[in-house]
């Protein structure tokens, strides 16, 4: 009997870290019934979930710019029933979060205005067990990142203010706004 289902994603399906401008980690842990009109679990047969930012804002702190993010993870669960007629079923349900990620340095004002923030998640670890015949145990690791914004060339021109433009230091290795003259 399949009584649980585990996913672990594959390290190719991450962002290079040079890419992540940074980043954080979060665990939703919690139980599910399922949906009184369906029948009792008898073993899973597959799940699928994938998780969205449905938005974000972000604030200046006195240790850097907070970027406050909301989101779902929407789950299906196919499992399979103790019964010969109809013997397979679906349910789904939908996981909240909210979390924050503090970038290190301040962010202008605009910053967020035209996307250039665009934080991203990725679902890293789940597993699904099964409690009951009406009771399922859920574990989500998420990876959630705020990506470097793509530079081309050494200067790159902000798209809702023109005359900001990044800056990249000599080194390759930060980067910073600044009005052009």
């Amino acid at each position: 009997m399949k009584c649980n289902i585990e996913y672990i994603c594959e390290p190719f399906n991450f962002p290079k870290k040079d890419k992540i401008m940074t980043s954080k980690q979060i665990i939703l842990k919690n139980e599910f019934s399922l949906p009184c009109i369906k029948p009792d679990l008898e073993q899973f047969i597959s799940s699928t979930a994938t998780a969205k930012i449905i938005e974000y804002k972000t604030f200046d702190s006195p240790l850097g710019t907070k970027v406050i993010l909301k989101g779902n993870i929407d789950m299906q669960i196919l499992y399979v029933v103790d019964a010969p007629c109809q013997p397979v079923h679906a349910f789904d349900f939908s996981i909240p979060f909210e979390t924050f990620v503090l970038s290190c340095k301040p962010l202008p004002d605009y910053y967020s205005c035209c996307n250039c923030l665009a934080p991203q998640v990725l679902i890293e670890y789940n597993e699904i067990k099964k409690m009951t015949e009406r009771c399922i145990t859920y574990i989500v690791i998420l990876f959630i990142w705020i990506p470097i914004i793509p530079c081309t060339g050494r200067n790159y021109t902000h798209s809702c203010k023109p005359e900001y433009r990044i800056n990249k230091t000599a080194e390759n290795v930060g980067w910073a706004w600044e009005k052009v003259r």
